[in-house]
This record gives C-alpha cells, sequence and structure tokens, in this order.
C-alpha cells in the first residue's frame, strides 16, 4: 500500500513521453494532450530522461529554471509546437505593459515624449519588435542628443525616479510614434549573471542550473526569447543543443555559459550547439548608418566639444562613455568553454556578433551569416585557442574577424579563417576606408594597465609570435575599403600569420594614408599565391607579383557580389592547415553554396 500510494503522490506521469504545456490551458492540468500545463516551469519540474516538452503558441512570462537532465540517448527537449519565430515566445517583459493593460501617458507633446510608472530601470525595450536606444538622460532622449554635440538615434527610453519615459520616432518607420499602439516589451532591471539561481532572479529566460561539468543532455528546440534582464538562455552544465531559436531584445547576449575560471577553463561550460537560430539588436545598424550619412551629408548637425568628427565617434552605442545607458557589445553566444559550436545562425543588426570568445577553446563557426555588424562579427580576443571560422558569409561588416588581445598572453591562437565569403553592398559602403575584412594587433596600450605591467615587461611589443593566425581560401569583395586593420601599426612583427590561397578585391592592404614607417604589419605576414585587384591606385603593392589590374578578370561579377571565379587555379599547401582545397578561393566549384540555409527553419502548417 505504501508503494501505490507512492506512484499516485508522483508530480507527473514517470511513464509519459512527451507533456504539454499551454498556455491559455485551465489551471491543475496534468501535463497530458487533453489537461496540458500553464506554464512551462511546471514541465521543467517533473521532466524525465527522453521526455519531450511541446509547447503550444502563446507568450510566457515567466523565467524557467531546469533542474531536471536527460541521459546520453534520452536528452530532455523543449520544443515549440511548430517551429516559427514568434510562435512560443518566452519573455521577461513587464505582463502589464506588453499585453496594454497599463497605458502610456503622453508627457511632452512638442517632442513626443511619453512616460508611464515603473519602478526598475529596465536593459532592453522593444516596441513591435523595434530596439530603443537606451539614453543616458531625459534630456539627451527629449533632444535626441547621445552626448554633447553628438546625435543618437531618432528613437530611445530613459529611466528616473520610477517614471519611464520613451520616444518613437516621429517620421513612423517602425509605426505610430504613440507607445499605446505597439506591443511593449520592457525588460526588467539590469541583473549580474551570478544572481541567475536566486528563487526571484530574471536574469534569464531559461536557465539550465546544473553543476559544473555535469552532462546536461538537453535540447532547445523552436522557441522565441525575449528581453531577458540579462541573457535568454543560461547554461551551467554541458551537453546541450539549442537550434531554431530568436533572441530579441537580450542585454548580455543569447546562450551563455558558466564564468570560466581562468585559462584551465574550470567551471566552464563545454560541448555546446547553437544552430539555425537568429540573434539580432534591430535597427542598430540603420541607427548608426543614419548618424554616419546623416553627419556626413549636413542633415545631422554634429559638434562634438572636442571637435573629433571622425565618424566612428558616432557607435554611440558602444558605451556610457559614448552615450549608450548599456552597452550592445555581447553577442550571439558568451563565456565560451570547451567544444563550442555556431552553425547555420543568421546573426544581423547588432554592434558585434560574437563580442569576445576569451578563454574559449575549440570554438567552430560554420555556416552562418553575419549580416550589418556595426564593428566586429567574431573577436577571437582574449586568449581564444584552436578557433575555426569556416564556410561563413560576411555581408556588410564594419570589421569581419578580429584578434585584438587585451589582456595579456597567452595570445589568441591558432585561428583558422577559411573558406569564408566577405562582400559589402553598394548601399551599405559607409565606412571608407576605416573598416577591412581583418583587425589584427597586439595594441601597446596594454603595456601600460597596471594588472599586466608585471607580466608584459620582457616581452618586447615590437616583436611578438602568435600561436598562428592561418587565413586562406577565401573570396573577399570589397573594393571602398581596406583588406587589414594593423593595429600594432608596420612597426610590430607579428609571427605566424598566413594570408595564402585567397581572392581579394579591396581598395588597399592598409589604409591609403598610413605612412610606411617599417617592416611590421602586413608587411610581415606570410602572404603567397593569392589573386588581388586592389581598386585605389596608390594602394601599397605589397601583393605586386599576385595582383590583377581589372576586378572583372578575377570575379566577373563582383560588382552583384558574385564569388565565381573568372579560373578555377590550383591552390598550394598551406604549412598548418586543418584542410587542403585544390584550388584559390573560397568556392571551389561553380555550383558550390556556402552559408545558403541560415536562421530558424519553420514549418509549415499542417
Amino acid at each position: 500500500m505504501k508503494t501505490l500510494f507512492l506512484l499516485f503522490a508522483l508530480p507527473c506521469f514517470c511513464s509519459a513521453t512527451t507533456l504539454y504545456v499551454n498556455a491559455s490551458a485551465q489551471a491543475g492540468g496534468d501535463g497530458t494532450a487533453s489537461r496540458p500545463f500553464r506554464t512551462i516551469q511546471q514541465a521543467a519540474d517533473c521532466v524525465n530522461p527522453g521526455d519531450t516538452v511541446q509547447i503550444a503558441p502563446g507568450v510566457y512570462f515567466e523565467t524557467v529554471r531546469l533542474k531536471r537532465f536527460g541521459k546520453p540517448g534520452a536528452p530532455v527537449i523543449f520544443r515549440a509546437d511548430r517551429i516559427q519565430k514568434n510562435r512560443v515566445i518566452v519573455t521577461g517583459a513587464d505582463p502589464a505593459i506588453r499585453r496594454g493593460e497599463r497605458k502610456w501617458r503622453l508627457f511632452d507633446q512638442t517632442t513626443g515624449t511619453w512616460c508611464i510608472d515603473h519602478p526598475v530601470r529596465p536593459g532592453r525595450i522593444l516596441y513591435s519588435g523595434t530596439d530603443l536606444f537606451p539614453y543616458c538622460s531625459l534630456n539627451a532622449l527629449m533632444t535626441f542628443e547621445a552626448r554633447p554635440g553628438v546625435p543618437g538615434p531618432r528613437h530611445g527610453f530613459y529611466h528616473r525616479n520610477g517614471k519611464l519615459f520613451v520616444r518613437l520616432r516621429p517620421d513612423g518607420k517602425y509605426g505610430p510614434a504613440d507607445p499605446n499602439r505597439h506591443t511593449i516589451a520592457v525588460s526588467p532591471r539590469v541583473m549580474p549573471q551570478d544572481d541567475g539561481e536566486k528563487p526571484d532572479s530574471r536574469s534569464y529566460n531559461f536557465g539550465l542550473l546544473g553543476n559544473a561539468g555535469q552532462d546536461l543532455n538537453v535540447e532547445i528546440n523552436g522557441l522565441t526569447f525575449e528581453t531577458p534582464g540579462r541573457t535568454a538562455i543560461y547554461v551551467s552544465g554541458n551537453g546541450v543543443i539549442i537550434r531554431n531559436c530568436l533572441f530579441s531584445g537580450c542585454l548580455a547576449g543569447g546562450v551563455v555559459g558558466r564564468t570560466p575560471d581562468g585559462p584551465q577553463l574550470k567551471n566552464a561550460s563545454a560541448d555546446i550547439t547553437v544552430e539555425f537560430c537568429e540573434w539580432h539588436s534591430f535597427p542598430i545598424f540603420d541607427d548608426i548608418k543614419e548618424l554616419i550619412t546623416g553627419v556626413r551629408s549636413g542633415t545631422l548637425k554634429a559638434n562634438p566639444p572636442d571637435g573629433n568628427f571622425h565618424w566612428t565617434r558616432y557607435w554611440v552605442h558602444k558605451s556610457r562613455k559614448e552615450g549608450a545607458a548599456h552597452s550592445y557589445e555581447t553577442g550571439i553566444i558568451r563565456q565560451v568553454g570547451r567544444n563550442w559550436t555556431v552553425r547555420n545562425c543568421y546573426i544581423h543588426d547588432c554592434f558585434d556578433a560574437v563580442a569576445n570568445l576569451n578563454y574559449g577553446e575549440n570554438t567552430i563557426f560554420e555556416g552562418n551569416l553575419f549580416a550589418r555588424c556595426v564593428d566586429n562579427a567574431i573577436e577571437t580576443e582574449n586568449h581564444a585557442r584552436n578557433c575555426h571560422i569556416r564556410r561563413n558569409r560576411f555581408l556588410d561588416v564594419y570589421q569581419s574577424i578580429s584578434l585584438q588581445p587585451l589582456d595579456g598572453p597567452p595570445w589568441p591562437g591558432p585561428v583558422y579563417v577559411y573558406q569564408n565569403l566577405f562582400a559589402r553592398t553598394p548601399e551599405n559602403r559607409i565606412w571608407g576606408g576605416g573598416g577591412g575584412s581583418f583587425k589584427i594587433g597586439i595594441q601597446a596600450r596594454q603595456w601600460e594597465f597596471p594588472k599586466l605591467k608585471e607580466t608584459l615587461k620582457n616581452i618586447d611589443r615590437r616583436h611578438l609570435s602568435l600561436p598562428g593566425l592561418l587565413i586562406f581560401n577565401n573570396t573577399i569583395i570589397d573594393p571602398t575599403t581596406r583588406l587589414f586593420v594593423d593595429l600594432g601599426g608596420d612597426t610590430q612583427k607579428l609571427d605566424n600569420v598566413l594570408f595564402c590561397n585567397n581572392l581579394v578585391i579591396a581598395a588597399g592592404i592598409r589604409h591609403p594614408k598610413a605612412v610606411r614607417k617599417g617592416d611590421g604589419g602586413v608587411f610581415h605576414y606570410r602572404c603567397f599565391n593569392n589573386r588581388v585587384v586592389w581598386m585605389n591606385p596608390q594602394a601599397p603593392a605589397v601583393l605586386r607579383d599576385q595582383m590583377r589590374k581589372q576586378p572583372d578578370s578575377l570575379l566577373p561579377g563582383w560588382d552583384r557580389n558574385s564569388f565565381l571565379p573568372m579560373d578555377f587555379e590550383p591552390a598550394v599547401k598551406v604549412p598548418g592547415a586543418p584542410e587542403q582545397f585544390p584550388y584559390i578561393g573560397a568556392l571551389q566549384s561553380p555550383g558550390q553554396r556556402i552559408a545558403e540555409q541560415v536562421g530558424v527553419q519553420e514549418e509549415n502548417a499542417d
């Protein structure tokens, strides 16, 4: 009788293979198809290895904390009933505001500023999916001036003394200027990552709360994550697959692991795969583009006190110093441990797509589309090891690949960059000579950092050896921008940088105004068997014996961003490369496609 009582006392059916969740269901459900749970958390509290949690369409105002996990061959799966963006939304947004139950009041009719009572300063706000810029003061919001003399985005928010103020675009570009006519998602207050396991925390949308080194065997498929206090999915443990998910309004990244404890990666999360997902901070790229083109054309007035009008000063999303209450230097993944893979994802309209790999080891980026990134697509700093960047497309990215360590040795590497496609669309060639495909260098300023002075005092900043940066078999169409940004200049020599078997159309190899002073930087890299066209006739002819005069002789469709070469010319062996390709450039056959199937793979209705 005691055993029978215990069986009936279990909170869910031990034999169930599928648990059902529906936000519109009646209370008291048991997780069956006829009586589904109302919250994802109810299912998370009773899943067993091999179970699938199927989630019906709806908006789920909850922070899910999972402490029950799968086993090898029997993962726990959380899945939307149909894979479709914005079908199943897990949100940290204020419910009453998002549902429109609380109304915004017109605060200032002249500027179109609205307000609502709200106890805490949020990290992000979306209006009908559009990100609002976080201004640092009410005056800045009402004047659309991020810093003195520097214009900011024409929509934003500010919080002060229990009141939340917003201004939507007066021109109606993203809908009406009245917030009451939008779905407004106001995130919780900004929370530190280590608040994640506290019962009242809303730091994340979905927390996988295992122990350090524990194999979780969990899959999350087809969910949309919106406006958490910090990050969408927090992974404490190993062995997780996240696919077909959309990340929107995430303050500090899409998928975040445990904080690595130094170079040994103790406690770090490992074996994480993020695939067929979409991550963005729309419309940050358009906002910055509007600022740059507006200042250049004179339609926007800029008069910073220091008189510096260089367009990079209008990256107002970068930090509080530049005008944003919260930085946008985040990315689809953060706090990376061993064996993380990002594949077939669509990562776009962001400041950085991946802000810093730090100690990430064996990280793979493959088959992704990185588009409309204000700064970098992938930053391999500070100490990334054995990173493979392959078969991706980079479109309209200021500086696509960055190797710029700012934390002393060990220097990042080896980093392998191969079979990628780089291009800019004509309407987004706004960077002038400031951008570039590759940013490489160890800046001298870190020799002055107090925490690094002792470590670096005997290291010659003028000549350093990297574990390896191999850039080979890529195709690059960048006719208005330089190929390399050599941060250390030509007075710093970096060993073990190889650039070979690439097809390149670029303005030049380095900044056109750079005066050569030494044999370092790009002049020290090992470059061989590339085919190059410099569009700027004054470009340094570092690769003279590999140059062509006309871009059509290299890539006949270059002006349409067609990567198919005129001829498939033989490649040569690249020392230390993980793969060998028979031909120069990324494409190895006329019909080859790279990063064509990216983002959420939506399913049609039956």
